[in-house]
């Protein structure tokens, strides 16, 4: 069978009469992970594209999901490969190869990567291929390697430079619709009905839904940072915040930037609201109020839109908070790094 779409669901089919995976990726999602305990499988995993460099942020994560159930290995050569391959009691009973790595980016944005079965007639020479796989691997607990300025090596070997931008939660310029207090948003103040505030907008947003907004300046300055959309598709990616809350997003909507489609947002993509419950969660613990909208009603919210108006997330907050911006860095294939830590004005962390 060949396959295009829902990739996602092919891997993490809990019907296979087996006992053991093994995924052979290039590059690795360290979110994907999670949904691995829902398996009845034990699982091996072997990351070939990473070598000698590889963020520290990325490590530090795998690191902390490796376990009696999920073994994580890197290779000592690099391998490119993607294989899917089920066994019981060490037989192969189905194995999957194409292009998609072990990431949301890879599995779950359609039309992007393919996987097809390989032919069971073919089984030993794939068994041969495993076995040098993992004569040519170590555990991640074993990783001597360094944590050097490069951030991510793309799938030509060529390298990208660990380049971080910083994305603003301040609005550049006036907004033109009022928000369901009647407000409207001028340059400089977070967005009053988009954003952080994306809930406070009169369309379809619920209340603690929250996007964060990809200037087309940093495109721009940065075309590698964020990449095209190449579908209708949003893409998937991974999030690893400085606090180390993991999250699955999307690079969501289309702006046209030189005549070549981008995302124009980023939010979450189960719940628009898991980003904005994180970021009113994490503002309002470090200022003192409670930022969270209790009810998940927009008619609700609509109603007692009074009781709820100090619940709008202001520059004031931001200042007190210690930072109006994100720092984001591309680490990986579909995996970046934010960083909304709090800083005085000297710019020293204090988290």
């Amino acid at each position: 069978m060949f396959n295009y779409d829902d990739l996602y669901k092919c891997v993490f089919d809990k019907k296979i009469d087996a006992n053991k995976l093994i995924i052979i990726t290039g590059y690795i999602g360290p979110a994907i992970i999670e949904d691995l305990n829902e398996l009845p499988y034990d699982i091996e995993i072997y990351v070939g594209m990473y070598g000698n460099n590889i963020s520290k942020v990325l490590h530090t994560t795998l690191l902390s999901q490796n376990n009696k159930k999920i073994e994580i290995n890197y290779t000592k050569v690099l391998i490119h490969a993607k294989c899917y391959i089920w066994l019981k009691d060490g037989i192969i009973m189905k194995s999957l190869i194409g292009s998609a790595n072990f990431s949301m980016n890879g599995l779950k944005t359609p039309f992007k990567e393919v996987l097809g079965d390989i032919p069971c007639n073919t089984y030993s020479q794939l068994s041969e291929y495993v076995n040098y796989i993992k004569n040519h691997s170590y555990s991640i607990e074993k990783y001597l390697g360094k944590f050097s300025s490069i951030a991510y090596i793309d799938e030509n070997t060529k390298t990208i430079s660990e380049i971080e931008v910083e994305v603003s939660l301040l609005a550049s310029r006036t907004g033109g619709k009022k928000n369901i207090l009647g407000e409207i948003t001028y340059p400089g103040d977070v967005h009053k009905a988009g954003g952080l505030n994306w809930g406070f907008s009169n369309g379809e947003p619920l209340p603690n839904d929250a996007y964060i907004k990809i200037p087309i300046e940093l495109i721009r300055k940065n075309p590698l940072m964020f990449p095209p959309k190449n579908n209708e598709s949003n893409e998937y990616v991974d999030v690893i915040w400085d606090d180390g809350t993991r999250m699955q997003m999307l690079l969501e909507g289309t702006q046209t930037v030189d005549d070549i489609e981008y995302p124009k947002q980023i939010s979450t993509y189960k719940s628009k609201k898991e980003l904005g419950l994180y970021l009113r969660k994490r503002i309002g613990d470090a200022i003192g109020i409670k930022l969270i909208i209790p009810t998940d009603s927009k008619d609700e919210f609509r109603t007692n839109i009074n009781i709820y108006k100090d619940k709008l997330i202001t520059k004031e907050m931001l200042e007190k908070y210690g930072r109006s911006s994100i720092n984001i860095k591309l680490i990986g294939e579909g995996t970046y790094y934010f960083d909304f830590s709090r800083k005085d004005r000297e710019g020293v962390t204090n988290e």
